[in-house]
């Protein structure tokens, strides 16, 4: 999590006056790229998923991973410096950050994230008109800090469509554990589950 202290106070008005509620006029923009688009969105992570759980399964019947505990969602949050944002799909076996036999594949929510970068074009565009400097590490913290809420929505979106990545092939016949938790937080980090299963 990004400190808002941690950004310079010389720059703290100037960025709450153009971006940090910003993102909340954005819902509706994404909500709406998300109906126009929502077949594809919705498929890309689904066809992600059951190849992801379809590689597990290979991995199983080979002998080289064990029935899978846990699918994890992780959000590369510095993945945004780049002008896009990965989230990292992981499977692991009930030795959990552990298990030394990786089954990953990435994820880029773009619908999502396009208001984020939007919104950072147009702040420095807004400086420039007033002649003001900032410095790039100071935008790059703020986009980290606004990165955050649009991480929520994100996680939101996985978990609305759960009970279709569940019902997947690949999911469907991997070996799984008596409970199964799908997570979703930061990279070998804090992180919530968003979903209990039972084999």
């Amino acid at each position: 999590m990004i400190n808002i202290k941690e950004i310079n106070e010389r720059y703290y008005k100037l960025m709450a006056e153009h971006l940090f509620e910003r993102w909340k006029e954005e819902i509706p923009n994404i909500e709406n790229r998300y109906l126009e688009n929502k077949e594809e969105i919705d498929n890309n992570l689904i066809d992600i998923f059951d190849k992801l759980c379809k590689e597990a399964s290979k991995l199983q019947k080979e002998g080289d991973k064990g029935k899978t505990k846990y699918i994890h969602f992780s959000y590369l949050r510095t993945s945004i410096i780049h002008n896009t944002c990965r989230y990292r799909i992981d499977i692991y076996d009930k030795k959990w950050y552990v298990d030394e036999i990786e089954c990953v594949k990435y994820w880029e929510p773009n619908f999502i994230y396009k208001s984020l970068f939007h919104h950072m074009e147009d702040i420095k565009e807004d400086i420039k008109k007033q002649s003001k400097r900032v410095k790039p590490m100071v935008l790059e913290k703020v986009k980290l800090y606004e990165g955050e809420k649009y991480n929520i929505l994100t996680k939101e979106y996985i978990k609305e469509l759960i009970p279709k990545l569940v019902k997947t092939k690949g999911y469907k016949e991997m070996d799984k554990d008596e409970e199964i938790l799908i997570m979703a937080g930061e990279y070998i980090d804090k992180s919530e589950v968003i979903y209990e299963g039972r084999k």
